[in-house]
C-alpha cells in the first residue's frame, strides 16, 4: 500500500526565467506474501528540488537540484543528492 503528498511551485524571475520548488513525501508499506509478520517493511520517502528553469518560444531548459531521503523500518536507508540538466522542446 501506498500514500503520499506533494506540492509544486514557481515563482517568475524575470520575462524568461523562473524559480520552481517542488517537494514531497510518499510511504510505502509491504507485507510479506507467506504471512510472517517479520518481514513486513514500511518505507518513507522525502524529497525536495529547487531549481531554475529557462523558457522561449519553443524551447525550455531545467538546471535542478535533488534531495531525496528513504527511511526505512529496515536495512533499506539511504539519501541521494542530484543535479541535473534537462531540455524540452515544443511544436
Amino acid at each position: 500500500m501506498s500514500t503520499g503528498h506533494g506540492v509544486s511551485g514557481s515563482q517568475r524571475l524575470t520575462d524568461r526565467f523562473k524559480f520552481t520548488l517542488d517537494a514531497g513525501y510518499d510511504r510505502y508499506s509491504y507485507e510479506s506474501a507467506s504471512g510472517d509478520s517479520e518481514s513486513d517493511r514500511e518505507d518513507d520517502f522525502y524529497s525536495i528540488r529547487p531549481g531554475l528553469r529557462y523558457e522561449r518560444e519553443h524551447v525550455n531548459a531545467d538546471l535542478f537540484y535533488e534531495y531525496r531521503k528513504n527511511t526505512s523500518s529496515d536495512t533499506f536507508s539511504y539519501d541521494v543528492n542530484r543535479v541535473g540538466i534537462s531540455l524540452g522542446t515544443q511544436f
